[in-house]
């Protein structure tokens, strides 16, 4: 991991590739989401899903922790599991992901039912700069089935980009500010 300066100065971190894709995988095998999908898929194809797998007890506030002894890497220790080890300590710096159940929520729910944004990938932007669009959005959301879980997300977890119930990062914060401030309603 280091850090690195763009054209603007604002700093951002550069991972190893295959460090990353390492944590990534095995994020995927403890999640119960993907094993979930992976068992669907099975039974979709007529095989026999795999097994569940156990579950590790949850850590708190869902910080990950690096592994004890992290920081005192030997000389003969596995050069994996000290980039492993570097790569934990660095995501442990990272801030807490806020609205853990509210996003968990939402995401059950969209195992049933699709978002009315599903597919749309001008909901993910940074910015939203043209206000035509962003009527046309709000639109889209109104008739969503799942906007109450969306602003319950919005409200908990305050992300910095695309549009949640019809809000965009900006309106999300105000709205927060704001006691009493008018959600988008159905």
């Amino acid at each position: 991991m280091e850090w690195r300066t763009d054209e603007s100065g604002q700093r951002f971190r550069v991972v190893e590739e295959s460090v990353l894709l390492k944590w990534w995988r095995e994020r995927m095998l403890s999640s119960p989401v993907h094993q979930a999908r992976l068992r669907r898929a099975a039974i979709a194809r007529g095989e026999t899903p795999p097994p569940i797998p156990k579950r590790a007890p949850e850590r708190a506030q869902g910080a990950i922790q690096p592994a004890s002894g992290a920081s005192q890497v030997s000389d003969d220790a596995d050069p994996a599991e000290a980039t492993s080890d570097a790569f934990l300590r660095v995501l442990a710096e990272l801030p807490v992901f806020h609205g853990q159940r509210e996003h968990a929520a939402l995401m059950r729910a969209m195992q049933d039912e699709p978002p009315a944004c599903d597919g749309l990938e001008v909901f993910t932007a940074d910015r939203f700069d043209d206000p035509e669009q962003t009527v046309m959005m709000r639109g889209i959301c109104r008739a969503c089935p799942l906007l109450d879980l969306c602003a319950a997300f919005a409200a908990a977890g305050k992300p910095t980009a695309g549009m949640w119930a019809g809000m965009t990062p900006t309106q999300i914060r105000q709205d927060e500010r704001q006691v009493g401030g008018a959600r988008l309603s159905r």
